[in-house]
């Protein structure tokens, strides 16, 4: 092997290694953008400035253009030259980002499927500066291919997300019917579903401890907050023993609600609180109110609200609780005296919180949980809203507020 075929190896070692991660963090923020082409596009005009289109791509240019010319007159010296330079600088090239990721990459199946269709989009111009440099007996190709390859991560994950749309459009239609037909064959089985601005995961662990002083539950984990991961719970974790399903439902578009109630219709709607979170989906902060609202209105025959009496636009979905549907249970951490479930004499220590709590009867308890802040104390009189819907006194539901994990 020839000293410009070695440097010619350890170059494209240094190009693969550069382009795979440039493509794994694109495929990256295409997750994190909802495998949504507008919103990814929305974001590589916003955020992409020198990600797109990095400094030393305009190095690569140059060093392709040395190795191009310098065939004529220095045949071996500048390819060498330039595969040296190539290594240089794209392997002391930093411009993707790896640190402060809040939500990591998830190679879930969906990822793998475009991923694959990603990095065979990103071969062809490989294999056709291979192809052509072995055929012309120099590097300049190669290098080419390489750099094609690079700059185009973000069109090659735009593009693998547009021809695997209407495959993933089918699994996940396949993964909808599936869980539809398990709760359908489940009456036994009580849907509590969470939706808010704020406090929805936080919510949902505090129900889900409360709920299990009685009853067998089960709580989506983490964020699972979209179809897919509430497929995900119903079809592989439910078992026929579990008689509580706790499901936190985001939104960030005006169907996002929708589309989960119709997946799972709840039979108990909480919902935490309605702020300025994805206003640049949602519009203005009444949207946002009623998008959050559509999970209240979906509730099943017979099924209860609880509701935060001190947001004024949560409270007012009242009105919209169906005909149809039973109680609706108001909390309020102002210890509002029309509230059902009230909270008083809070106070915080290196412990937690502690507070009073009166619920709809009149009954008052000591509660202490490890939690700080009004919001976790808030998170807290939701979840006992919910154990009082459920038929727990309020002796139990302290008790398994003192467990609850911050």
């Amino acid at each position: 092997m020839t000293a410009l075929s070695l440097f010619a190896v350890l170059a494209s070692g240094v190009a693969a290694w550069r382009a795979w991660r440039r493509l794994r963090h694109f495929l990256h923020v295409y997750q994190l953008e909802g495998y949504k082409p507008n919103e990814y596009a929305q974001w590589l005009r916003t955020r992409g400035a020198g990600r797109v289109v990095a400094p030393s791509h305009w190095a690569g240019l140059a060093l392709v253009a040395l190795a191009s010319a310098g065939a004529v007159w220095m045949p071996v010296g500048a390819g060498v030259i330039a595969c040296l330079g190539w290594c240089v600088a794209f392997a002391s090239a930093v411009h993707v980002e790896r640190a402060r990721e809040k939500k990591p990459l998830v190679f879930t199946a969906r990822m793998r499927r475009q991923a694959r269709v990603a990095l065979g989009l990103a071969a062809v111009p490989v294999l056709v500066g291979t192809w052509t440099a072995w055929a012309e007996a120099g590097v300049a190709p190669l290098l080419a291919g390489w750099l094609v390859a690079d700059v185009g991560a973000p069109l090659w994950t735009a593009l693998s997300g547009l021809i695997m749309r209407p495959v993933e459009a089918r699994v996940q239609a396949g993964f909808e019917r599936q869980a539809k037909a398990t709760l359908a064959a489940r009456p036994d089985l009580t849907v509590v579903a969470i939706t808010g601005s704020y406090g929805k995961t936080s919510v949902k662990f505090a129900v889900a401890e409360v709920l299990r002083q009685r009853f067998n539950t089960l709580a989506t984990p983490g964020s699972f907050n979209t179809p897919g991961g509430v497929c995900l719970v119903v079809n592989n974790q439910l078992r026929p023993d579990h008689r509580v399903l706790v499901l936190e439902m985001g939104a960030r578009y005006a169907h996002d609600i929708q589309d989960l109630t119709a997946l799972a219709a709840p039979d108990i709607a909480i919902v935490t609180a309605v702020g300025p979170a994805h206003l640049e989906t949602m519009g203005p902060v009444e949207n946002i109110a009623r998008i959050k609202g559509d999970l209240v209105a979906a509730l099943t025959p017979g099924g209860q609200a609880i509701l935060n009496a001190d947001d004024a636009r949560v409270l007012a979905m009242r009105d919209r609780v169906p005909a149809h549907a039973g109680r609706t249970w108001t909390v309020s951490v102002a210890g509002r005296e029309d509230a059902d479930i009230a909270a008083s004499a809070v106070s915080y220590g290196p412990d937690g919180a502690r507070f009073t709590v009166r619920d709809d009867t009149g009954e008052s308890a000591e509660v202490h949980t490890r939690l700080l802040g009004q919001h976790n104390v808030l998170n807290v009189l939701l979840a006992v809203g919910v154990g009082r819907a459920m038929g727990l006194r309020m002796r139990q539901i302290a008790q398994a507020v003192t467990r609850i994990e911050p």
